[in-house]
């Protein structure tokens, strides 16, 4: 409820007991990937009551746990009412019970970086009931994860400067909708996704035989039903240069939870 701008409310942002794993940034060392709170990250809180509605809450610390406490000012929670947590924070998405979820468009800066997936990273509560605002009771909401983090290790065999990544096939899931009230998703197979690298004009310089890795984050999906998976490479063209692209088919995987 708004409380015109007189007081504050927190509240804390965990993730679910059997999902040892944290928000932005992700540690691929070890089979496990890890992710961490960082500054920045938002959180969008929607009323379990009406149609549409939500108010931002920004992160303000992080525990030893990698529990996030979150602010927002001027909005209170009602004590005993039910709410819904969704992350990354889009002001267009009103309606919990059909927020939209889209994973074209990372932009990777470098050969092997991985803080840029945090911003397709999207999670989603199930329904919370209020507590106090009380710092030693505050509400805590527990995450769960949409996508799911696909990295690609690949040898060009001819030195290239590299301007995009892109993966296609077939019935290949790219986005879609969530339902935060029953937690059901709903896909849609758009059949591409693109990142691009450095600046978004190509910025990623591999040499003739040497390995370029790119992480990206896909939907959860069985990736063996997809037909003709592929990924491609392509590079930089100028009036001296050629532009190189290269295709790697591929078997697909189940990466769902």
């Amino acid at each position: 409820r708004n409380n015109d701008g007189k007081k504050s409310t927190y509240i804390r942002v965990d993730f679910e007991e059997d999902e040892d794993e944290t928000r932005s940034i992700v540690d691929p060392s070890g089979s496990t990937v890890v992710f961490k709170w960082k500054e920045g990250d938002r959180l969008a809180i929607y009323s379990g009551n009406g149609a549409s509605g939500m108010t931002n809450y920004d992160l303000i610390s992080v525990d030893a746990n990698n529990v996030g406490t979150f602010q927002a000012n001027g909005f209170l929670l009602t004590t005993g009412a039910e709410y819904y947590a969704f992350t990354p924070y889009d002001g267009t998405q009103t309606k919990k019970a059909a927020v939209k979820v889209d994973y074209d468009g990372l932009l990777q800066k470098a050969n092997g970086t991985f803080d840029h997936l945090g911003a397709k990273d999207f999670q989603y509560s199930g329904v919370t009931t209020a507590k106090s605002d009380n710092p030693a009771d505050l509400t805590h909401f527990d995450l769960k994860h949409l996508g799911a983090v696909c990295r690609f290790r690949l040898t060009v065999p001819e030195a290239a400067n590299f301007k995009q990544f892109r993966i296609t096939g077939t019935g290949l899931v790219t986005g879609g909708q969530i339902d935060l009230t029953t937690g059901n998703f709903t896909p849609e197979a758009g059949g591409s996704i693109t990142m691009k690298f450095g600046d978004g004009t190509g910025n990623i310089n591999v040499g003739a035989n040497k390995e370029i890795t790119l992480y990206v984050m896909l939907p959860q999906q069985n990736l063996s039903t997809c037909t003709d998976l592929a990924v491609e490479l392509y590079g930089i063209e100028t009036a001296y240069y050629r532009s190189k692209m290269y295709i790697a088919y591929l078997n697909g995987k189940d990466i769902k939870g």
